[in-house]
């Protein structure tokens, strides 16, 4: 009688290159999704941080503003607040009698450094 899995025994070999190509997908799919999980954290972490810095500005320049009639005296520029996120030093030029020019360095905690210009008017 005529074994009916007698393909597989064969000494060509027809099962491997299947078992291969399997495996080789297999290992590329494995890979890939670990290399996005790792693109993802990466992802991650810049996105907090830039939140940790959005927070930090709107942090400084509320107490900025709050302060801004103490501000008359030019010794004060530029002026550094301390944060638990972080730094943030801020140099001014007052344009006119209410618009002022802001440059703004923002230093995390990480050591990440951002550094922008704001200008705003003042509302009283």
């Amino acid at each position: 009688m005529k074994n009916p899995f007698m393909y597989i025994n064969d000494q060509r070999g027809f099962i491997l290159p299947y078992v291969l190509f399997i495996t080789a997908l297999l290992i590329i799919t494995i890979t890939a999704s670990i290399r996005l999980y790792h693109n993802e954290l990466i992802i991650t972490e810049s996105q907090a941080e830039q939140v940790k810095v959005e927070t930090l500005f709107q942090m400084a320049h509320s107490q900025f503003t709050d302060n801004l009639p103490n501000k008359n005296n030019p010794a004060d520029n530029p002026v550094m607040y301390h944060f638990p996120y972080g730094n943030v030093k801020i140099e001014y030029i007052r344009m006119d009698t209410e618009t002022y020019h802001l440059y703004v360095t923002i230093t995390t905690n990480k050591q990440t450094i951002v550094s922008l210009t704001h200008r705003f008017t003042v509302d009283e």
